[in-house]
């Protein structure tokens, strides 16, 4: 998985999450990896695009998430 701005703001993309799994299943990663920094307000993963949105409560959350992510959630 791949985490990055979709422009300077409390928005996130995450791009090429594996096939395979459910829109659950990627909602509970997502906020698993990304609790231990900052809550997200809402995760909005798109099947036919591979990619998920996340929407942040603030931009210095988005900002120490992919600083602290560097680009890849595990």
């Amino acid at each position: 998985l791949y985490v990055d701005f979709l422009r300077p703001s409390r928005l996130l993309m995450i791009d090429n999450y594996p096939a395979q799994m459910s829109r659950e299943d990627i909602n509970q990663l997502i906020r698993g990896e990304f609790s231990r920094l900052a809550t997200p307000q809402w995760v909005d993963p798109v099947p036919e695009k591979r990619c998920v949105y996340v929407f942040m409560s603030s931009e210095s959350d988005a900002i120490r998430i992919v600083q602290e992510l560097q680009g890849h959630v595990t």
